[in-house]
């Protein structure tokens, strides 16, 4: 990192490779392929290590560098339909068919009270971001952790609510369905088309016979 903070809890530190109060360790320190880099700058934050992850989002203690105190930034990040390559902080999706942009403005607005106060959200990297304040001696791996077991529920103007994170995915409706049974009714069906077909043979044969 550029400055002298702990990557794992923002709490200022000499040059070890362990940290004195959180004991994280640079050195073994194995993100996800989907993380971005401690060090990284994004908006007024300065990484450090990605503390919790979720199906919806992925979150990072991070520094602030306006006011140098720590902080918690959830990045949007619906792991089923957005990815990201290695080393690039740019969001891409993976999947056409989704309302990511429509969600991550969504996440991005809710006012949905949590487990931690809210302090702001912005876009950045084609995704949402919200930032979190850390009470003090709060541990950032618990926080976060807190935080993402109590997900955003997308709701509308109304508070009502409007889908849940897994509707992302789902692609709109056809214009035109059309019902398909399974195999063993397909063949049952298939049988009494020809059974009806060898009746109505018969039955003409015996018409002819008798006329």
């Amino acid at each position: 990192m550029t400055t002298n903070y702990c990557p794992g809890c923002m709490s200022p530190r000499p040059a070890l490779n362990t940290c004195l109060f959180c004991h994280f360790q640079e050195s073994t320190y194995q993100p996800p392929k989907t993380a971005l880099a401690i060090g990284t700058r994004v908006d007024a934050y300065q990484l450090g290590a990605m503390v919790a992850s979720s199906r919806q989002a992925q979150c990072y203690v991070a520094l602030d560098l306006t006011t140098e105190k720590p902080v918690l930034l959830e990045e949007f990040f619906p792991f089923t339909v957005v990815g990201r390559v290695q080393g690039k902080p740019m969001v891409i999706e993976t999947n056409a068919n989704t309302k990511f942009a429509l969600v991550a403005g969504l996440f991005e607005s809710s006012k949905q009270k949590r487990s931690c106060p809210l302090v702001r959200t912005f876009r950045a990297n084609n995704t949402a971001y919200r930032v979190y304040d850390l009470a003090e001696g709060e541990k950032p791996k618990e926080a976060a952790q807190r935080l993402l077991d109590d997900p955003i529920v997308f709701q509308d103007d109304k508070g009502r609510p409007m889908m849940s994170i897994n509707a992302i995915t789902i692609p709109p409706m056809p214009k035109e369905r059309s019902f398909r049974g399974t195999k063993k009714k397909e063949k049952n069906n298939q049988l009494l088309v020809a059974v009806l077909g060898v009746l109505v043979a018969l039955l003409t044969v015996a018409v002819i016979a008798f006329s």
